[in-house]
């Protein structure tokens, strides 16, 4: 019952951030402290994904079906992201790869002609254009997205399901150090500075990465192992 509480909370359009936001800490612990949350509930059905707690349970064809996922660079959300649009035979696409053939420019170029709140404007207009285009798939989003522009609760709203690959900072460290040069944000960092950097803008973002409604621990799986339990989760 709380877990179907708290579900309902998370997508109702009515109910206030807060409220969604603490809903989908108690579906966190419940997926992560006892098989019953992995098992509660869910069915997989030939033809379609759904929840199965009632007669008001929300239905994903795999025509409409969106899922996103989101996190910090580095943990993984483009690979996981493509093994999971193979596995469910949809599109994948990468929010950022999606700006730039929508812009024409690099998001760097963008980021030193308009400034970041152009940036940000564009980003929150091209997610909303992605999720109402009708379109199945799978969509990994920046990791800064989901805390600008109310774009955690579009996604929430619009999306079918949110993911949240959940690293932890030493782990977040050691993958970001192997391409540290070839990202913006941390290419300027001593490699002993990312901790400290990457510790900073987690404790930032918790909040809004929090309100995802399934919580993963992606630091300690491989990503085909994410995949099986991503579609566990939303099945």
């Amino acid at each position: 019952m709380l877990y179907q509480l708290s579900y309902q909370v998370i997508i109702s359009k009515n109910e206030p951030p807060v409220k969604r936001f603490w809903a989908a800490n108690i579906i966190s612990i419940i997926h992560f402290s006892s098989e019953w949350g992995k098992n509660f509930g869910f069915a997989r059905k030939a033809g379609y994904l759904g929840f199965h707690w009632g007669h008001g349970a929300k239905r994903y064809t795999k025509q409409g079906m969106r899922i996103a996922l989101v996190g910090y660079m580095g943990s993984g959300k483009s690979t996981v992201g493509r093994l999971l649009a193979e596995r469910l035979g949809v599109p994948f696409t990468d929010l950022d790869d999606y700006i730039v053939s929508r812009l024409g420019k690099s998001i760097p170029e963008v980021f030193a002609e308009k400034g970041e709140i152009y940036f940000r404007q564009q980003e929150h207009r091209l997610l909303k254009e992605w999720l109402q285009s009708g379109e199945s798939g799978v969509l990994a989003v920046g990791g800064g997205t989901p805390c600008y522009a109310g774009n955690m609760e579009l996604l929430l709203a619009q999306a079918d399901a949110v993911c949240y690959l959940q690293v932890a900072v030493p782990e977040l460290a050691r993958r970001l150090r192997k391409g540290q040069e070839s990202r913006p944000l941390i290419a300027h960092l001593d490699p002993s500075e990312l901790p400290d950097f990457i510790g900073k803008h987690l404790f930032e973002r918790a909040p809004f990465y929090a309100q995802a409604m399934h919580v993963l621990p992606a630091g300690t799986m491989a990503p085909e192992e994410l995949v099986d339990r991503i579609l566990e989760v939303v099945a």
